[in-house]
């Protein structure tokens, strides 16, 4: 019987690899387990900075949490143990420490290696999309569905809390800063064409 699931529970590598039909490089595959695996979203890589490392989403547990798996292979570790976990939220840290991701109407952290864990900030009745964090580490924009209509969130990665910056009737989904000024966010906004810029602070 396998080690029980819960944060900070440590489990046996998975990997396995094989050669691509068709260039014949190696393959690994880092998880096998029955249930859903999947990366963190396209947009973010899942590397940890030092490359030893991915951090993924898995349902293996019942419900989704996130986990760090050794590269090329290695024990898997369970990060997060809560409910309401968007799968595709993770993105890691500037430093590549820390995991910011949502759960329900909340922007968490949790350390790669301690697994301290800490709310940034939180809105009841929330639910909150993918993370994209600022080229100066120091913000989380966030999408957010709450009471039937759509905002865009702005939370400080010191913990010293978070507003919304804009309120809409219409969905808004996949926002993004810059890629190297923290003061500028890119979203998309039904309807089309739905690309839209807006400033940090609104």
């Amino acid at each position: 019987m396998g080690t029980p699931f819960g944060k900070g529970s440590i489990h046996q590598s998975e990997a396995r690899t094989h050669p691509d039909e068709h260039t014949g490089r190696r393959i690994i595959q880092i998880t096998s387990h029955p249930s859903i695996s999947h990366n963190l979203y396209f947009l973010t890589s899942s590397f940890t900075s030092d490359q030893d490392s991915v951090v993924f989403s898995s349902y293996r547990s019942g419900q989704v949490q996130f986990f760090r798996g050794k590269v090329p292979e290695g024990d898997i570790v369970q990060l997060t143990e809560e409910a309401g976990i968007s799968g595709y939220s993770g993105v890691m840290s500037e430093n590549g420490n820390t995991l910011y991701y949502t759960a329900g109407g909340s922007i968490r952290a949790v350390h790669l290696r301690t697994l301290d864990d800490r709310i940034l900030s939180g809105w009841e009745g929330g639910n909150l999309g993918e993370c994209s964090l600022s080229s100066d580490g120091k913000f989380i924009v966030t999408a957010m569905k709450r009471y039937g209509r759509s905002f865009l969130t702005v939370t400080n990665t010191d913990g010293s809390g978070g507003s919304i910056i804009f309120e809409c009737p219409r969905t808004i989904i996949h926002p993004q800063f810059h890629p190297s000024d923290p003061d500028w966010i890119e979203y998309a906004q039904d309807p089309a064409p739905r690309m839209w810029v807006i400033r940090r602070d609104g």
